[in-house]
């Protein structure tokens, strides 16, 4: 399934599918309890259940804001729904900083997909490079 990120990602007509929006000012604030209690439900639904989840993304950079997210959106699932600790290419005391900073809220509802969880989470994301972004 993918899901495409307002609102750069309409810039493309290459991919269909779902809208979410994953605001790339959450990304350069550090917002990242904000940007994990904004992930849309049925999103998280279908990560835990085993679909596969492309973002689909417009960036005038090699790689968007959003994609570059990806391996923190994944590595909180992974933590809340299996207990595991996987770092890969993040910074641990970084990321555990994070962790503690979450709010109730974002715990809870990260925790809610956990009974649905399959055992796998594939994300990934897309980046399709313009010239210039504009705002729509």
């Amino acid at each position: 399934m993918n899901y495409i990120n307002l609102s750069a990602g309409l810039l493309q007509s290459k991919y269909v599918g779902l809208y979410c929006h994953i605001q790339s000012s959450h990304i350069e604030s550090k917002q990242w309890d904000r940007l994990l209690y904004t992930l849309p439900d049925d999103m998280l639904y279908r990560l835990a259940v085993g679909e596969e989840i492309n973002i689909i993304d417009c960036s005038s950079n090699s790689k968007g804001k959003v994609i570059k997210s990806i391996p923190i959106i994944v590595h909180f699932l992974k933590r809340y729904w299996d207990n595991r600790l996987d770092f890969i290419g993040l910074d641990r005391k970084y990321i555990q900083r994070l962790y503690k900073s979450l709010s109730k809220q974002t715990r809870r509802k990260l925790k809610y997909y956990r009974k649905y969880y399959k055992g796998k989470i594939n994300l990934k994301g897309i980046n399709i490079r313009v010239d210039k972004e504009i705002n729509l």
